[in-house]
Parts: C-alpha cells; sequence; structure tokens
C-alpha cells in the first residue's frame, strides 16, 4: 500500500471573473473552452477545419461542423430568464421559448436554453474520451462498434432530463407535516418546474411498457476466486465497480492531491433509450443502489443482481409517502406523477425514502445578505468533503484515495439533479466534485477498466474524468443548491417515528462503519467488518 506525504494546500481565494477567465483557453471560432491546450487544439482542428478548395461547404454542412456551440438565435427568439427559470419578459409556460433541442447526434434533448453550454461541454468530455478508447483499441474494431451502437441508443433522444429545483416552492426541511396543515401559499408548478410534459396526463403506453421491462439483461461469464465458472448479470443501463476505476484514476492524475469516494458497491444507472426526462428517478435508484449494496436487513428494494426498481415503482412510493402525510405539498405542486413524465426534485426524492424509514437528511445551500462572492459554491464543497471525510477514523495515516462506507449524496441544481459520488482536492487547494450524472452514459474508455488492477499504459486520467467532475467553474452557474444526504446503514422499524418530524440528520449516527479492502470484488458490497474507511493508495 502506497502511502503518500500530506502536502498543505494553498490558500483558497474565491477567484474574481477576469481571473478565472486568464486559466482558461477559449475557442476562437466558439464558446468552448477549456484548460488544457491540446484538448482546444484538438476541438478546433474537429470541429473548425480551414476549407479546402475541393471542399463543398454549406451553411447545413457547417453547422454539422460545430456540434459542440451554441448555435446563435434569431433575436426575435431571445428571452432572458431568471436563475429560477422563470421568464423575466413575455408571458406564459410556452416550452418552444423555454426549451431548446441538443443537436449533438443521439442526443436530441430539450435542454433549459441557459443550461446548453455545459450541456455541450459534457458530450465534448464524452467525445474526448470515445477518442482516447479509440486510440487504444487496435485490433477491437468489432466491440468498439457495438459499443458506440449501445452507446447511441441509450442516449436517444435522453429528452427532458431536468428534474426541478423548486426554488419558488416549500424547502424540503419543511419535510413531514400532516394533510391537514399545508400552507396556504403551495401552489401547482409550471413547466419552468415540471419540463415540458407538466400538463401531460399520462406518458405514452409505449414508453410506460420500456419502462416496466427496465433495461435489458445479458450475462457474461465470470471466474470467481475459487476457480468456480459462474454467470453475472449484465444490466445494460447500470455500470458497477465505476468507483474503483475512479479511485485509480484520481490515483493516477498528478494534478490530484487527494480524493474521497463513496461505497464502492454504488452503481451508475443512466437513461434508456428514448425514455425522456427521469433525471430524478435515476439519481434516486443510484442511491438505492446503495442500499442494495449493503444489504440492509428490512429494505424493501430487492437483490442487487436483479437491478435496481424501475421508475414507475418509484413513483408508485412517492405517492404512497404523499398518503401518508410526508412532504404532501408535492402532491399539490405536481398535481401527482404516477404514470406522468413530469420532473421531480429533492422533495420527492426525501418522500421515497422516508416511505421506507431510511434516515435522510436535506441540506439547502443559498445565497446569504453580506455573503462574499462564491460563498455559497465554496460551502457546498466544504460541506461534501467533511461528509466524506467523517467516515475516516482520527489518526489514519494519510492516503490519496480513500474509498469509504459513505452513501452517494443527491444533488439537485437548477433544472437538473445528480448523485454525488465523492470530491478531490487538487494541489493548487481546489475541490471538484465527483458525479454520476443520469444523462451520460460511462464511456467504453472507462468500462474497460474494471477488473484491472494496473491502468493500461497510455491511460489520460484527466481526460477520463473528465466527464464526472463538477468544480467551482460549474457551480458558479448557479445560486442555490439542495443535497440530500441519506443514512442508510441502519432503517427504523417503527415508520411512525419519522411521520411528522424532519427526518435523519447528518454526522456518524446512523451509519454502520465497514471495512472495504482495496481489492476489488465483483459485487461491490462488503466483505468484512471493521471501524474505519478503505485506505485505497
Amino acid at each position: 500500500m502506497t502511502m503518500l506525504t500530506s502536502r498543505r494546500p494553498r490558500s483558497r481565494t474565491p477567484p474574481t471573473p477576469s481571473s478565472s477567465a486568464s486559466s482558461e483557453i477559449h475557442c476562437p471560432f466558439c464558446t468552448f473552452q477549456d484548460s488544457y491546450t491540446d484538448i482546444v487544439e484538438k476541438h478546433i482542428s474537429m470541429y473548425h477545419p480551414e476549407p479546402t478548395p475541393t471542399s463543398s461547404y454549406t451553411s447545413t454542412s457547417t453547422s454539422r461542423s460545430r456540434p459542440y456551440a451554441i448555435k446563435a438565435e434569431p433575436d426575435s427568439r431571445k428571452k432572458q430568464r431568471s436563475r429560477t427559470g422563470t421568464p423575466t419578459s413575455g408571458s406564459g409556460d410556452d416550452d418552444e421559448d423555454m426549451f431548446s433541442i441538443c443537436d449533438v447526434e443521439g442526443c436530441g434533448e430539450p435542454i433549459m436554453k441557459g443550461d446548453m453550454q455545459p450541456h455541450m461541454d459534457l458530450h465534448y468530455a464524452e467525445l474526448v474520451a470515445m477518442q482516447e478508447f479509440e486510440g487504444n483499441a487496435k485490433g477491437k474494431n468489432v466491440e468498439l462498434k457495438k459499443e458506440r451502437k449501445d452507446r447511441k441508443e441509450t442516449a436517444m433522444r435522453s429528452s427532458k432530463h431536468k428534474s426541478s429545483h423548486r426554488e419558488n416552492g416549500d424547502k424540503v426541511e419543511k419535510s413531514s407535516r400532516k394533510p391537514s396543515t399545508k400552507q396556504p401559499y403551495v401552489r401547482r408548478l409550471g413547466k419552468s418546474e415540471l419540463g415540458p410534459y407538466a400538463d401531460e396526463p399520462q406518458m405514452p403506453s409505449k414508453l410506460r411498457r420500456q419502462l416496466e421491462e427496465g433495461g435489458k439483461v445479458t450475462y457474461r461469464n465470470q471466474l470467481l476466486p475459487n476457480g468456480t465458472l459462474t454467470k453475472v448479470p449484465i444490466i445494460s443501463n447500470e455500470t458497477q465497480n465505476l468507483i474503483f476505476s475512479m479511485s485509480q484514476l484520481c490515483f493516477a492524475d498528478t494534478n490530484v492531491d487527494q480524493a474521497w469516494l463513496c461505497h464502492p458497491g454504488v452503481r451508475h444507472v443512466g437513461k434508456q433509450g428514448k425514455e425522456g426526462g427521469f433525471c430524478g428517478y435515476r439519481n434516486i435508484q443510484m442511491l438505492i443502489s446503495y442500499v442494495q449494496a449493503v444489504d440492509l436487513p428490512t429494505h424493501p428494494f430487492g437483490p442487487s443482481a436483479k437491478g435496481v426498481p424501475n421508475i414507475l415503482k418509484l413513483q408508485d412510493w412517492i405517492e404512497a409517502g404523499w398518503d401518508e402525510g410526508i412532504n404532501d405539498n408535492g402532491r399539490i405542486e405536481t398535481g401527482g406523477i404516477r404514470g406522468t413524465r413530469k420532473y421531480i426534485g429533492t422533495s420527492e426524492a426525501q418522500t421515497l425514502f422516508s416511505y421506507h424509514d431510511l434516515p435522510n437528511h436535506a441540506i439547502p445551500f443559498g445565497p446569504s445578505p453580506g455573503q462574499g462572492n462564491l460563498t455559497t459554491q465554496l460551502a457546498l464543497l466544504d460541506f461534501v468533503e467533511a461528509y466524506f471525510k467523517q467516515s475516516i477514523p482520527p489518526g489514519t495515516p494519510k492516503a490519496k484515495v480513500f474509498v469509504t462506507p459513505r452513501p452517494p449524496i443527491y444533488y439537485q441544481q437548477r433544472g437538473h439533479s445528480m448523485t454525488i459520488v465523492g470530491i478531490e482536492r487538487t494541489k493548487d487547494g481546489w475541490q471538484n466534485l465527483l458525479v454520476f450524472d443520469p444523462v451520460f452514459t460511462p464511456s467504453p474508455a472507462i468500462k474497460s477498466l474494471e477488473g484491472r488492477d494496473i491502468l493500461p499504459k497510455g491511460t489520460k486520467p484527466e481526460v477520463l474524468l473528465r466527464a464526472y467532475r463538477r468544480g467551482l467553474g460549474h457551480l458558479s452557474k448557479f445560486r442555490e443548491f439542495e443535497l440530500l444526504a441519506a443514512q442508510a446503514g441502519q432503517a427504523k422499524s417503527h415508520r411512525t417515528e419519522q411521520r411528522h418530524q424532519h427526518p435523519g440528520g447528518h454526522g456518524q449516527n446512523g451509519y454502520q462503519q465497514q471495512h472495504y479492502p482495496p481489492g476489488r470484488t465483483s459485487s461491490g458490497s462488503s466483505s468484512g467488518s471493521s471501524s474505519g474507511a478503505s485506505r485505497y493508495y
């Protein structure tokens, strides 16, 4: 086990817009930017090539050569919106004005116009990771083509992927109340919070059948340590052992000083092809994968080998929670969600886990009068770092990467939700969240690391981790955030204990500390038990 000397991070001062901009290299032809010169040069050579005399560039082909830049809109179609997504000019709840269609091949998602460039940047991160894999995949053309086809089917038209951030409604700390105590100002939300299908009574029957069936299940042969050959189920939209691969990449990245990751049994759960905007549900499923991995004796989610419960089942549980008075204002705000494509947020995630007596704690982050620039964002980063570090016993020798027994965190920003699976600190003292985003499927390059104890020669960690990192630059685009930290180390035996008080509380209480050896396990579940976290490298 390799131990690294502790380094004192440099003083962290929030950058001013001018200073932060100086560290980024801008594409001269579009809004793309990156801190790596070679990535910007590759972007320019691929998407802004110089036309040759033999080339016939029409206006259509030119637009296609720049799929990762926001296209200019006619002035008549531009409308300014507030940070909450509410129109600041004009009237009505016009879906066409509120969303733009992502024109990257295989995507086609309606994206809130103010969020289009971050979405495009992640598409580019996917592309760079794919090129990294193609460069190291000589002699594997058949498997590569199949993988690319599967990824395209998974990503196609994963539309309306935003989960609502209820900035104008009740905060989630008002989490449990009797039906008779509803607040008089609660209102029905519109498309800016619930998405383009806010008024749709039921989703199409074809989509409902697709969600009922869940991800496609295949089987692969795997050799166990005792020499026995067994068949392991593979679910098309679930990726296991990704935490271990990320820990290896963090260790190999020379710019990372330390990193802390969640329980290794957490799986990435992505979208199925053409399913629509169910990101909030997919993030709930990722938290459920943690509960399955630690195998609580009373949880209702079934074994991990059968995958996570489907979205329709999650809707039933949320509605049942409302019936019992848990965050029941959500029913008024949404008009009910069973069988619909309406976006959900932190409140609904909390309702589901509280209904199943799994302790949890909702933490809002927002600006306060007199706070300095980026104070909210820095507070969120510090909270997440402390959350994962709390599982490491005092006196534990410093290591570069820790894989802890902590659950992941449900993360909500304006218009979108993700799952926080860790955090890293660079040698300069800056922090990056490590997230699973259900919109983006893990690349073949990072999937190929499963089962490897040593990274392949030529692996570029900063390229493969790019799609999983959310730093201060990303967080600075938003003013308010909500986190839901699950405390699923133990379940309550009596549901009534949580009905009319705020469920859970953060800290060590409620967690079952277990030790996870640095080696890789096929299931990702715990092996052995002791106090403390696993020191990976």
